[in-house]
């Protein structure tokens, strides 16, 4: 089960996470729980390789994560928690 609200306590996650398709990445998970890096672009009408660009950058402050059942390309996403707040 997702943990519920994040707290976001350094400037650089706001940063990660303050593009649109960002935004939409993050959006799109959260509703549709997880998604490979082709079907977010397919939603998103972006190319897979920029997806695949963006959900590295928000792997990297933990706002998603590889999800299990995947290899490769066909690697599914998810995020680890629903919700953020800012202190």
């Amino acid at each position: 089960m997702p943990n519920p609200h994040r707290r976001l306590s350094d400037p650089r996650e706001l940063n990660a996470l303050a593009h649109p398709v960002r935004m939409a990445i993050v959006e799109l998970l959260s509703i549709s729980g997880p998604l490979t890096a082709t079907e977010l672009a397919d939603r998103l009408d972006e190319t897979p390789a920029n997806c695949s660009w963006h959900l590295r950058k928000l792997a990297q402050h933990g706002f998603v994560e590889e999800a299990e059942g995947g290899k490769g390309r066909q690697r599914p996403w998810q995020v680890p928690g629903l919700g953020f707040r800012w202190d």
